[in-house]
Formats: structure tokens, C-alpha cells, sequence
């Protein structure tokens, strides 16, 4: 009788999880609409986005960004004409700079 109860839980705890980890996954498709309120923000589905950060300043400090001199690779200048694109597709001005120390 134990060894029933025992499977019975086990089944039902494994259902329990296998339902309640399929809650995130969803594949809705279709058009997002958005609505934009006084803050320059779009709430799209109940996510806040971003459209105008009003010309915000954003410092990235690290301790390991040093100044490239000379040749630049494929990489690095395809990240910065990413980082302009949306500096200026959403307002701001993004700098990173070694503001911290290893040591």
C-alpha cells in the first residue's frame, strides 16, 4: 500500500514539475503593439521599452578597457558603428573608460 502511495506522489510531483516548467514557454506570434506614454517609454504586452533616454550619459567602467592605438580588427569597428547606431536611434551617449584598478 506504501509502495502505491509512493508512486502515485512520484507521478503526480513529476507532472506538478513538468507542467509548471512549461508556464515560460510560449510561441506567440504575431504583431506586438505598443503604446507610448509621457516618459518617451513604450509598454508593449506589459514590457517596458525604451524609444528616447533623453540624451542620457552612460559611463561603463572596468578595469581592463585600454585604448586601442593603431590598426583597428573587423570587431572593434563593427562595435562602434553598433554603439553610434544606437546612441543616436534612442538618444544617449554611451563612454567606457578603465575606472577601476586590477591591483
Amino acid at each position: 500500500m506504501k509502495r502505491e502511495i509512493r508512486k502515485i506522489l512520484a507521478i503526480g510531483l513529476s507532472v506538478v514539475f513538468i507542467v509548471g516548467s512549461m508556464t515560460g514557454c510560449t510561441d506567440e506570434k504575431g504583431t506586438e503593439e505598443e503604446t507610448v506614454n509621457g516618459a518617451g517609454s513604450a509598454v508593449s504586452k506589459g514590457k517596458k521599452t525604451f524609444k528616447d533616454l533623453g540624451g542620457m550619459n552612460i559611463l561603463v567602467g572596468d578595469w581592463y578597457t585600454e585604448e586601442l592605438d593603431g590598426e583597428k580588427s573587423d570587431y572593434e569597428r563593427a562595435k562602434e558603428n553598433y554603439y553610434k547606431e544606437i546612441q543616436k536611434k534612442y538618444n544617449f551617449t554611451i563612454k567606457r573608460e578603465s575606472a577601476y584598478s586590477y591591483e
